[in-house]
């Protein structure tokens, strides 16, 4: 059973052309069966190819002495194999705030990041990954369940490439349970990771609960999952191919912008225009930087509109996508500093305002007159509004931008946080920053930041007669 596996793995990698002759190969290992047995068999094979192979572990620390007994494992089966081992311990925990307290992405950044400088001191750029074809059937139904464009259905792809790193996978024609089996047979027992167990992720969920339960009704549903994966890949890369054609005669750069006619860019079909709009974003290098389908389905329908034939969308913080008449343009954007505002708002009866700094917004306010006799107390679900007791508020407040050392007391909290801080940690955009409104009463006290948090002031109680919401609105032309 063990050469069978053996021989579907070769094939795959000759088929797939994942390693040339003389390649050096860095496998990354973290002690499951799953990358045992890809070191193992690469190992096994790597003199017919001439391969110089070692093996990489990342020791996260999430799972205290779990982790550094997985690194432990991974060096002494490197020592019976007499492979180079490889090892870079990260601190997971302490880099969560720069991947918005998200341990799961956090740790497979920094993973990366050491996978690189591993594969780079042993004189390469070559990662072999153990991901295998259970793997993909998760991937395709995760995607198809979270929402996903025809080229996510693709799923794993046998080989990536991320910042000049080349990802290789050559289990991906196998099961997780052939691995298994060939583990068993060679005598070797793997680590198991904990966390794999605990189904507060959402693949773990995938994994242990919808999948086999999706697999007692349909015998075949991972299979036809695996192929799915396999046409939508070929396919993708097909219309990528047509994409990359058509926009090779149609989109120019000068000077740092790049530039077509709207004519030859509308005339395309539907989806040759979603992929060459991708294709831009990504020489712009925004590829990773969280463009979704509804970013650039607002660029291609400004395209494609009869109007407004001049319009501008902000795409990314640094990039802007303007349309003048027949021109189309992806550009940097024009950043200037905001000027301070001060606003005093009438807040006696209802009213709006537009707010300054470009930001396309309004400030709206409403009264409202609350049941006689009875307790009042606002939902408060949306933090892009904020309801005060009118006549704690007085007939007059003010909207400015921020100021050096604005604090807030927030509700729910003791003492107060810095505005500065709260925009740092709430991922605020830097050039909205110092146009973003702050409302305060008369006497200059912070009541509320919009879409951030609210005081401690002016709050709605059981007493009060008059209650004034206040709501921000944001245009829609504005992107982040």
């Amino acid at each position: 059973m063990d050469q069978e596996l053996i021989r579907k793995i070769e094939h795959y990698i000759n088929e797939k052309q994942l390693f040339a002759p003389g390649e050096k190969i860095v496998a990354a290992v973290s002690g499951g069966p799953d990358s045992v047995a890809l070191l193992h068999i690469l190992h096994r094979i790597k003199v017919r190819y001439g391969w110089s192979l070692s093996a990489a572990h990342v020791n996260h620390g999430l799972r205290g002495e779990e982790s550094d007994e997985d690194e432990a494992y991974v060096e002494r089966l490197c020592a019976e194999l007499d492979i180079p081992f490889l090892v870079r311990r990260v601190q997971v925990k302490s880099q969560l705030d720069l991947y918005g307290r998200n341990v799961q992405a956090a740790a497979r950044a920094l993973r990366f990041q050491s996978l690189h400088e591993m594969a780079q001191a042993q004189g390469t750029t070559t990662v072999a990954l153990g991901h295998h074809g259970d793997d993909q059937a998760e991937t395709v139904l995760m995607r198809l369940l979270r929402g996903t464009s025809p080229g996510g259905l693709g799923g794993i792809r046998p080989t990536a490439y991320v910042n000049g790193m080349k990802l290789a996978r050559p289990l991906l024609a196998v099961t997780k349970r052939e691995l298994e089996q060939y583990i068993e047979i060679q005598g070797i027992e793997a680590r198991f990771d904990s966390s794999n167990a605990s189904r507060k992720y959402f693949r773990n969920v995938i994994r242990l609960d919808i999948l086999p339960y999706l697999l007692k009704h349909q015998s075949g549903a991972a299979e036809s999952l695996r192929r799915i994966a396999e046409m939508s890949a070929a396919e993708d890369d097909y219309l990528d191919a047509a994409a990359e054609e058509r926009a090779a005669g149609i989109v120019q750069v000068e000077d740092g912008i790049v530039y077509a006619e709207r004519e030859q860019f509308a005339s395309a079909h539907i989806a040759l225009q979603r992929r060459m709009i991708k294709i831009i974003l990504n020489r712009l290098n925004l590829a990773d930087e969280g463009i979704d389908f509804g970013k650039i389905e607002r660029i291609r329908e400004a395209i494609v509109a009869d109007e407004p034939t001049t319009i501008s969308l902000r795409v990314h913080e640094t990039v802007e996508f303007r349309r003048i008449y027949d021109r189309l343009e992806w550009a940097p954007a024009e950043e200037s500093e905001p000027e301070p505002y001060v606003l005093e708002l009438d807040v006696s009866r209802d009213g709006s305002i537009e707010l300054p700094g470009g930001m396309n917004a309004r400030l709206e306010w409403k009264r409202i007159v609350l049941p006689k006799g009875e307790r009042f107390s606002p939902i408060q679900n949306d933090s892009y509004s904020a309801w005060f007791d009118a006549e704690a508020l007085g007939a007059d407040c003010i909207v400015r931008s921020r100021r050096p050392g604005d604090r807030i007391a927030t509700i729910g909290l003791n003492g107060t946080q810095k505005v500065k801080d709260m925009f740092i940690d709430g991922k605020l955009p830097r050039r909205r920053r110092d146009s973003w409104p702050l409302v305060t009463d008369r006497s200059g006290e912070l009541l509320w930041v919009p879409g951030f948090r609210r005081s401690r002031g002016a709050l709605v109680t059981g007493s009060t007669e008059v209650a004034l919401v206040m709501t921000m609105r944001i245009g829609d032309n504005n992107m982040t």
